[in-house]
């Protein structure tokens, strides 16, 4: 399985700083899961600026449409959009402007949802920048979003990691959403992960079976 010198290093980041746990676990789905990617744990500013420069290289080297703005979703995303916005501007000397969204509306200030220094509109072309894709939740959720909140054209989505989880049909989260017409580039999935951590001697041999088990159930034949 052939990754970029960037993909290997954001895997190894992710074993290193124990964001990625193999264990047993439960997802936001209620899924019992045997890894886990907590990106809650880049809390510091070399995990925040390390996974933003990842994130801005692949950017710019793979995402494809023509975007103006990035947008990170509550809660995580948030300061991901926004190290990922200095980190194209340090690193490419690509300024972009970022938003994002509050769980709950501000009656005061600039009140409302949508943060930001000015109003989305519909000439807006929005990059999305998330950690973790399983369902597609906070897609959707923000999507709707949006709609209210100047209805800004979303043409991709940018990921850390996608799960490969199938919803209905055997499609997986990631395909759902590229037939809704949105493209979507994860900087690696799941079975990217196994394989190099499996290669590097982090995955045991019951750790092995639980995760052929789960796949069985869950990851989407497509992929």
């Amino acid at each position: 399985m052939n990754l970029s010198e960037y993909q290997e290093k954001l895997i190894n980041f992710l074993i290193e700083e124990r964001i990625l746990l193999f264990g047993d676990f439960v997802t936001k789905s209620g899924r019992d899961t045997p890894y886990f990617i907590n990106f809650g744990l880049c809390s510091s500013g070399y995990r925040m600026a390390f996974l933003s420069r990842i994130f801005a290289k692949h950017i710019e080297e793979v995402v494809q449409e023509d975007y103006s703005v990035l947008f990170g979703p509550a809660y995580k995303g948030i300061p991901l959009c926004t190290g990922v916005a200095q980190a194209l501007h340090l690193d490419h000397d690509h300024n972009v402007e970022f938003f994002y969204n509050r769980k709950e509306a501000k009656d005061h200030g600039e009140k409302g949802v949508i943060v930001g220094n000015r109003d989305l509109s519909k000439e807006d072309k929005v990059l999305l920048i998330d950690d973790v894709i399983t369902a597609g939740t906070s897609f959707r959720e923000i999507k709707s979003l949006l709609k209210v909140y100047g209805n800004p054209d979303i043409v991709a989505l940018s990921i850390c990691v996608d799960r490969m989880e199938k919803m209905g049909d055997d499609v997986s989260a990631v395909e759902a959403i590229r037939q809704e017409g949105v493209s979507v580039y994860p900087i690696v999935d799941i079975k990217q992960l196994v394989f190099y951590a499996k290669t590097k001697g982090f995955i045991t041999k019951e750790i092995e079976k639980k995760i052929e088990a789960y796949w069985s159930r869950y990851l989407a034949l497509g992929d």
